[in-house]
């Protein structure tokens, strides 16, 4: 983070708030780490005006708001990434393959074990 780096050279900044972002930096999700360093303006202007303690509690915000978009994204794409295959084939057996997200599978889980349960008790 090169104006962070810029402004502690120019002791603008103290050893804490550097410390600070380094901790939090250690703590956000790799895949949004490069993300996380993008704010590296922002977060310095955040730390020439306030305390350490305040600039980590603002850090603890944007890594849950990063890790939050993490993941809608995710998400997204296990949403779109569904995908179900169904036929008969020649001996006229119903097929059905497929691969869902999280809570679809739950819910297709859930309906065949009801299905399944009604069937077995009739």
């Amino acid at each position: 983070m090169p104006e962070l780096a810029a402004t502690f050279g120019a002791a603008a900044v103290s050893e804490d708030h550097v410390d600070a972002v380094a901790a939090a930096r250690r703590r956000v999700d790799a895949s949004v780490r490069q993300e996380f360093d993008t704010f590296d303006g922002d977060i310095t202007a955040y730390a020439k005006a306030h305390t350490p303690d305040q600039l980590a509690e603002h850090l603890r915000f944007v890594q849950r708001r990063l890790e939050r978009q993490l993941s809608r994204d995710l998400d997204l794409r296990r949403r779109r990434a569904v995908r179900v295959r169904k036929w008969i084939d020649k001996a006229g057996d119903y097929q059905l393959h497929g691969s869902f997200d999280p809570e679809m599978g739950a819910r297709i889980f859930g309906c065949h074990r009801r299905l399944h349960d009604t069937v077995r008790l009739v």
